[in-house]
C-alpha cells in the first residue's frame, strides 16, 4: 500500500505541474493501464502513478465544466442559490457560498461565492434565495509568489464569484432546515454573545468551529512568527484526544455492564466509540484536510479491529493518503495537505527509530518537524521559525489538553447548563490569553523569524526527497544523496544578478492599483504598494511581498508612494512592517525624519549601479491627489523608464512644458490607468513608448483602460501590455537598443485552473 499510495501522490502531481490540461481521453488510457498492472499485481509504483495521472485528469476535466462561461461574464441574471457553510462578514459586505439549485434553469456553475454589499439581510445556512447576481470567472494575481486565488476557488469547487446586485428580485423563498452548518452558526452566535468577557473569542471559534476569520491580525503575526499557527486548525491530534475520550468512555460503559461483551466485545465498540465524537468533532470543522486524514486514519485502524486485522503504522497512513486524493486530488494545492501529512510521517519515522521516550522524545519531535516541514513553510509562507520547537513545547499540551477539552465542553454545553458552559469557556480563554502573552514574548526575538523561501519547483522537489532520505531508518541505500538533494534549495536563486547599468522593471498584477518593483545590480526600488481590500487582505501581502520573499530579498533600499489613494498605498505599512525600509519618498510635505520619510521632488536625483533615478514632479505640493504623484524617471543612457502614477492631463502638460527632453521613454507605465482624464494625444507622441503597462484590474468598474487611450498609444505605435490579461510583466533593459526582454507571467508560468479573461 505504502508504494501504491506514493505512486497515485506522484501521478496528481505531475497533472497539476501542467500548464495545460492533457486530454481526457489520456487519463482513461492511464487509468485502464494502472487496473491491468494492479491486476497483475507488479509494479505497484508505477500503478499508483498511472493511477494518480489517470484519476486527477478525469476529475480535472470534469471540475472544469463547471466554471463559468466566458460570455455569462458580466451579465445580470436572475438565479435560485442554497446558502451553504457560514456567512462571513467583511467589512460592508456579507460574503457566502452558495449552491445553484437544480430546478434554477441556469447553466450557471454548481458553487458560486457571492458578496452582499451593505444593506444586506441575515443570511442562514440552508436558506433558498432568489437573487440578481452578476458573475465573473475566477481570477488569480498571476504573479510569481502571489496566493493562487483561482486555485483557491478550484479546491472548493466554486466556479464563479460575484456580487448580489440591487432588485426587487431578491427575496428568501424557503427558511432553513436543521444542519450542521446551522448548528456551527448557532455555536457561533452565542460566543459572540459572551464576546464582552471572553477576550480571545476569536481563538475559541477557530479551536471548536474552525471558525477563524475573527482572529486579531497581531495574534496571526504572533503564531506565525513562532511557528505555531498549526494549532488553530483542528489537526489530527486534537481529533485523535476527542477519539480517545470515545475509547475510554465506552471500554468504562463496558466493564461497568458486562453483559455488553455479549453483544460486542469491548475492543470493538471502542473502536466505533472512538468514531463517533471524532466524526462530530470532524464536522464542526467543515472537515479539513487534517480532520479529514484524521478521520480516515481512525476509521482504518476501527476497521482492522472490528476485522480482528493488525495494520501498520504506514500502512494507516498511507490508506488514508489514498483516499484523500481520491475524494478530491486537487488537495495537493493545499498547505494544509502536505503540513499534515508529512508531519504524521515524520513523528511515525522518529517514534519507530528512537528508543528515547517521555520528555526527550517531545522535545526531539518538535525539532525533527521544525526541519521536516521547512520545504513546505518555505514553500507555501516564505518564512521559517527557530523558536518554534520552545514553542510548541508549551504550546501543544496547554492547547491540546487543557484549553480544546475545556473548550469543546463548554461549546456542548450551551443552552444545556450555561453557567458551567461559561465557566470552562472563561478557563479556557484565560489560558488563552496567558499563551498569547508568552508567544508574543517570543515573537519580539530577533531570531524568531526569518525569511525562507525556495525559488523554484525543481528546489521544492529535491528538498522534499531530502526529507524523505531523512526519514528513512539508517542503512536505507541512496541517504549519502541527501545533502546533494539539499544543494538546489541551498543556492538556488530565483533569477541571475544584474550586470552594472541593466536595470529591471516588475510591474505586478495587483489588481486595480499599481504595485512596481524596480531592481538594479544592488538595490531595489518599489514603487508603490497596491491597495488594501481588508482588515486582512492587501495586495501587498498577496503579490508585493511574496515577490520580494521569493527574489531573497531582506531590504528595500526605496519605497515611493506616489500618492495617498488606497489602490496605491494600501500595502505601504505592511511593507514596511514586514521589510527593512531605508528611505521613503512621498508625495505630501512631511517632517518625518524618524522613519526616512522624505518628500519627493522634481529635480531629486542619484544614482544606483549606472542608473540614474531623477524625479520629476511635483516641483510643489500645493496640487490635490493624483496631481500630486510622484513623477520617476528611470535611465541608463540607452533605455528610460517614465513611472508617473495617477497624473492627469494638467501635469502631463506641465511636463511638456518644463521637461519636454526627458519625456521620450523605451517603456511608459499609463498614466492613471488608461483613463480618459490622461494620456493626452500630445503627452502620448512626446513620451512614444516602445511599451506601455496598463497597471488594470480584471473587469475593474471603472472601463480602464479606455479604449480611445489604448488607441492613442497603438497609433504611436506603442506595443500595449495589460496586467489584467498578461499578469506581472517584466522587463529586463540592457545596455545596447536592442537589449529588451519581456516576460508576461500569466503565459509562461500560468496554470490550467486559471480560466482566463
Amino acid at each position: 500500500m505504502p508504494f501504491l499510495s506514493a505512486g497515485f501522490l506522484a501521478g496528481v502531481l505531475i497533472v497539476y505541474q501542467l500548464t495545460e490540461l492533457l486530454p481526457v481521453m489520456l487519463g482513461v488510457a492511464a487509468l485502464l493501464a494502472a487496473t491491468l498492472l494492479l491486476g497483475l499485481r507488479r509494479w505497484w509504483l508505477l500503478a499508483g502513478m498511472l493511477g494518480g495521472v489517470g484519476w486527477a485528469l478525469l476529475q480535472a476535466h470534469w471540475s472544469l465544466q463547471s466554471q463559468l462561461p466566458r460570455e455569462m461574464a458580466g451579465v445580470d441574471q436572475t438565479v435560485i442559490v442554497r446558502v451553504l457553510d457560514l456567512p462571513r462578514e467583511e467589512g460592508r459586505r456579507l460574503r457566502f457560498v452558495a449552491a445553484v439549485e437544480a430546478d434554477s434553469g441556469s447553466p450557471l456553475p454548481r458553487r458560486l461565492l457571492l458578496s452582499w454589499y451593505r444593506p444586506y439581510p441575515e443570511l442562514r445556512p440552508g436558506e433558498i434565495w432568489q437573487l440578481r447576481l452578476r458573475l465573473k470567472r475566477p481570477r488569480s494575481f498571476a504573479s510569481p509568489g502571489a496566493f493562487d486565488y483561482a486555485g483557491w476557488l478550484f479546491r472548493q469547487g466554486i466556479g464563479a464569484s460575484g456580487y448580489v446586485r440591487k432588485s426587487a428580485d431578491n427575496h428568501k423563498l424557503h427558511d432553513a432546515a436543521w444542519s450542521i452548518d446551522l448548528w456551527r452558526l448557532q455555536l457561533s452566535q452565542r460566543i459572540d454573545e459572551m464576546s464582552d468577557v471572553l477576550q480571545e473569542a476569536g481563538l475559541i471559534k477557530a479551536l471548536a468551529l474552525g471558525i477563524r476569520h475573527d482572529i486579531p491580525q497581531q495574534h496571526w503575526d504572533t503564531l506565525i512568527r513562532t511557528g505555531t499557527n498549526h494549532l488553530l486548525a483542528i489537526s489530527g491530534l486534537h481529533i485523535g484526544l476527542v477519539a480517545a475520550f470515545g475509547w475510554l468512555l465506552a471500554r468504562w460503559l463496558w466493564r461497568l455492564i458486562p453483559s455488553l461483551c455479549l453483544w460486542l466485545p469491548m475492543q470493538r465498540a471502542a473502536a466505533l466509540a472512538a468514531l463517533l465524537p471524532a466524526s462530530l468533532y470532524a464536522a464542526l470543522a467543515g472537515f479539513a484536510v487534517p480532520t479529514q486524514r484524521a478521520l480516515i486514519m481512525l476509521a482504518v485502524a476501527a476497521i482492522a479491529l472490528l476485522l480482528w486485522r493488525r495494520v501498520r503504522p504506514w500502512s494507516v497512513l498511507s490508506t488514508a493518503l489514498l483516499l484523500v486524493l481520491l475524494i478530491d486530488p486537487a488537495v495537493v494545492l493545499a498547505p494544509g495537505f502536505w503540513l499534515s501529512f508529512i508531519a504524521v510521517a515524520a513523528i511515525i519515522a522518529l517514534v519507530q527509530q528512537q528508543r528515547k521516550r517521555g520528555w526527550r522524545l517531545l522535545i526531539l519531535v518538535q525539532f525533527v518537524l521544525l526541519v521536516a516541514l521547512l520545504p513546505v513553510t518555505a514553500s507555501f509562507f516564505g518564512r521559517g521559525s527557530l523558536i518554534s520547537p520552545l514553542a510548541n513545547l508549551l504550546a501543544v499540551p496547554l492547547v491540546s489538553l487543557l484549553v480544546v477539552p475545556m473548550v469543546l465542553a463548554g461549546v456542548m454545553l450551551l443552552g444545556l447548563s450555561d453557567t458551567v458552559a461559561e465557566l470552562l469557556l472563561l478557563a479556557a480563554d484565560w489560558l488563552l490569553r496567558l499563551l498569547m502573552v508568552f508567544l508574543t514574548q517570543l515573537s519580539t526575538l530577533s531570531f524568531a523569524s526569518w525569511p525562507l523561501q525556495l525559488s523554484t519547483s525543481l528546489a521544492l522537489m529535491f528538498a522534499m526527497l531530502a526529507v524523505i532520505l531523512g526519514l528513512m531508518p539508517r542503512g536505507v541505500p541512496g541517504r549519502w544523496l541527501l545533502p546533494l538533494f539539499l544543494l538546489p534549495a541551498v543556492t538556488g536563486q530565483a533569477q541571475p544578478p544584474l550586470p552594472p547599468g541593466h536595470f529591471q522593471v516588475d510591474v505586478l498584477d495587483v489588481g486595480q492599483g499599481l504595485a512596481i518593483v524596480v531592481t538594479t545590480a544592488e538595490h531595489l526600488l518599489v514603487y508603490d504598494t497596491g491597495a488594501r481590500f481588508s482588515r486582512r487582505a492587501s495586495a501587498a501581502n498577496s503579490v508585493v511581498l511574496p515577490l520580494l520573499r521569493q527574489r531573497g530579498v531582506q531590504r528595500v533600499d526605496m519605497l515611493v508612494i506616489s500618492h495617498d489613494d488606497n489602490d496605491h498605498a494600501g500595502g505601504a505599512e505592511l511593507l514596511m512592517r514586514e521589510m527593512v525600509v531605508a528611505e521613503r519618498r512621498v508625495s505630501t510635505p512631511t517632517h518625518d525624519s524618524t522613519a526616512n520619510t522624505v518628500s519627493c521632488r522634481a529635480g531629486d536625483s542619484w544614482a544606483w549601479d549606472g542608473v540614474v533615478f531623477e524625479f520629476l514632479h511635483p516641483a510643489n505640493h500645493q496640487a490635490a491627489d493624483n496631481n500630486r504623484s510622484c513623477v520617476l524617471r528611470i535611465d541608463n543612457g540607452v533605455h528610460a523608464v517614465l513611472l508617473p502614477g495617477d497624473i492627469e492631463t494638467p501635469v502631463e502638460s506641465l511636463l511638456l512644458e518644463t521637461r519636454a527632453a526627458q519625456l521620450p521613454s523605451t517603456l511608459l507605465v499609463a498614466p492613471h490607468h488608461g483613463s480618459l482624464t490622461s494620456s493626452s494625444p500630445a503627452f502620448v507622441q512626446a513620451v512614444a513608448p516602445d511599451w506601455v503597462v496598463f497597471s488594470v484590474g480584471y473587469r475593474n468598474r471603472f472601463g480602464f483602460p479606455r479604449d480611445e487611450v489604448v488607441g492613442r498609444y497603438r497609433e504611436q505605435g506603442s506595443q500595449v501590455l495589460r496586467t489584467d490579461s498578461a499578469g506581472t510583466v517584466t522587463l529586463r533593459f540592457g545596455l545596447q537598443p536592442d537589449a529588451v526582454s519581456v516576460r508576461e507571467h500569466a503565459r509562461s508560468e500560468g496554470h490550467w485552473w486559471w480560466p482566463g479573461v
